[in-house]
């Protein structure tokens, strides 16, 4: 086997068999395939996609190239969170403890941010004294005591996509979907956790600028992570603006507390009820009662005399990723990894494949059933959506017996009931005051002074506020929300390079937003900072931020859709 045949196969759209991306992916990690041609294999991925084949053995590779993190300690169900990242996003410090309030165990670790603003760690770490740098024992031990815990990534847990992720990076072939959802998926599935919970932002202010693409991304992430009996859903959410007010770490944590003290942005705290009941709530028709119930979103309407997930605008239809992989293989518990060798590689598709079949056949009529061969080779593009030939119609019988084997699947681990919270909603842990004091608690057993947390004030503030003030009067029609995170940025709350200083102080506060009404002289932002250049540099970007028109624009929901 050679990488040159591997990379000409792909070139020339031939699937690769299981055997194949593990060579290819074996031996980039080990040294003996070289940049130039791994950045070959990654290009004729971005122009030719993956099939189903491809992208299930792609994942598995990357997940099995280092740790797989071990949670059978921590006592109930493990949930993870990942959001694909976008301005003013601090949603984790306010869903995070409050699902913990709730009674789930909240097993996060995450990675430094590299952008407009730092990532969860880094906003984490702007609490004084605040240890992201724990160990596993540490880790598990505060999760069985108060239900929540952020560590950073540690090395050894995928150390395959860290390498390539590098070089997509300097090779433009970052923004290739199955290469997305692969890279997201292997991390998540070798952290351990239950279920997984991603959020997949949308606009202006996010990497995925188009709701279609998306869409598909969401669809491939929520498929990847059934396939590995993993509970996994999508929220797509609205970032053609910044969310909340504040954009920049010390900020952030602010408006965090803010919102874990019943105030705070209106945006933010939609957003957060919607990420809290899809991380507590397992059953589709309940989240969506509940999301109705509590008015969490415009973007949903039903008659509730008639309810039904068609009516919500929920598809029955089966596409052959569900219908595949809800019946594909249980992995083991052991420490060892579920895939040793390519032949183990090789045998779990098939097998996948054969008790797709075998549960199949019996319950479906010849017109319903899937050609086997079109889905091992039909392919999963970075542009095109799904063709229709992909999505299949499949009977009622079907359709129950995929829905029955989804359940047993569920129901074979023994923490996976669902950990709703009795005796109220879900916000009532917020005005109680018991999420902010879980947060307090994370951040005392994380080293941190927990007074920071009660008492807000106590953050430093930039020595050099500015306000920026309107020229214009009318409605703000629109935001270049990326401006907003570039802005933020050049004021210091963001790092170009991975190891660049992050100023915690540093970021905006937006005083006027999209749909807002101003006036000349409104103050529409300030900007922070602790260097009078940086500030000189951020100017030059705020008049391209604000877009002003005389009819106010169409409100556009937070949430706007769900992906399960």
């Amino acid at each position: 086997m050679r990488a040159y045949d591997i990379i000409d196969k792909k070139k020339n759209n031939i699937p690769l068999s299981p055997a194949e991306i593990l060579y290819i992916v074996d031996g980039y990690i080990s040294g003996e395939i070289q940049d130039y041609q791994m950045s070959a294999f990654l290009m004729a991925v971005y122009f030719n996609g993956m099939s189903f084949r491809e992208l299930y053995s792609f994942t598995e590779c990357m997940r099995i190239s280092g740790e797989i993190f071990d949670l059978s300690k921590v006592h109930g169900k493990k949930i993870d969170k990942h959001s694909t990242g976008g301005v003013g996003d601090k949603t984790t410090l306010v869903v995070a403890p409050l699902v913990a309030a709730c009674g789930g165990k909240v097993a996060k670790m995450s990675g430094r941010g590299l952008g407009f603003t730092g990532g969860t760690i880094d906003k984490l770490e702007a609490i004084p004294g605040f240890k992201t740098d724990i160990s596993e024992e540490k880790f598990i031990k505060i999760l069985n005591t108060i239900g929540v815990s952020v560590m950073g990534q540690t090395k050894n847990i995928v150390p395959a996509d860290k390498k390539i992720y590098a070089l997509r990076d300097v090779t433009a072939t970052v923004d290739s979907i199955p290469l997305i959802a692969s890279s997201v998926m292997s991390k998540k599935l070798a952290s351990g956790s239950d279920k997984i919970v991603l959020e997949v932002t949308v606009g202006s202010g996010a990497f995925m600028k188009d709701l279609e693409q998306a869409r598909i991304l969401a669809r491939t992430m929520v498929d990847i992570g059934k396939t590995f009996n993993k509970q996994t859903i999508a929220i797509l959410t609205n970032m053609d603006t910044p969310l909340g007010n504040a954009v920049g770490n010390n900020l952030e944590v602010v408006e965090a507390i803010e919102v874990l003290n019943g105030g705070g942005p209106e945006d933010v705290k939609e957003l957060c009820k919607v990420l809290a009941e899809c991380m507590i709530e397992d059953d589709i028709t309940k989240l969506y009662q509940n999301a109705l119930k509590d008015s969490l979103t415009d973007g949903f309407e039903i008659n509730s005399s008639e309810f039904s997930l068609e009516s919500l605008g929920i598809s029955t239809e089966i596409n052959y990723f569900d219908s595949l992989k809800k019946s594909t293989i249980n992995y083991s518990d052991s420490d060892e990894p579920a895939f040793i060798d390519e032949n183990d590689l090789e045998m779990a598709y098939e097998r996948a494949v054969s008790n797709y079949e075998s549960n199949t056949k019996n319950d479906a009529d010849d017109s319903d059933m899937i050609d086997m061969e079109i889905a091992d080779n039909s392919i999963l593009t970075g542009g095109a959506n799904y063709d229709d030939d992909e999505t299949l119609n499949l009977g009622s019988d079907l359709l129950s017996a995929t829905s029955t084997l989804s359940d047993s699947t569920n129901e074979s681990n023994d923490d996976s009931s669902s950990s709703n919270v009795e005796g109220g909603s879900i916000w009532d842990k917020i005005t109680s005051g018991e999420a902010l004091k879980v947060f307090a608690k994370m951040v005392e057993l994380q080293g941190g002074d927990p007074d920071y947390i009660y008492h807000p004030e106590k953050f430093e503030k930039a020595p050099i506020i500015h306000e920026v003030i309107s020229e214009n009067e009318g409605y703000i029609t629109s935001m270049d929300t990326e401006l907003c995170g570039k802005c933020a940025g050049v004021l210091g709350a963001g790092r170009e390079f991975l190891h660049s200083e992050i100023d915690p102080k540093a970021g905006i506060i937006f005083k006027k937003k999209t749909g807002d009404f101003v006036t000349k002289g409104d103050v529409l932002m300030e900007l922070h900072t602790s260097d009078e250049d940086k500030l000189d540099n951020a100017l030059e970007l705020v008049p391209d931020i604000y877009k002003f028109g005389v009819i106010p624009p169409e409100k556009k929901p937070v949430v706007l859709g769900i992906v399960e």
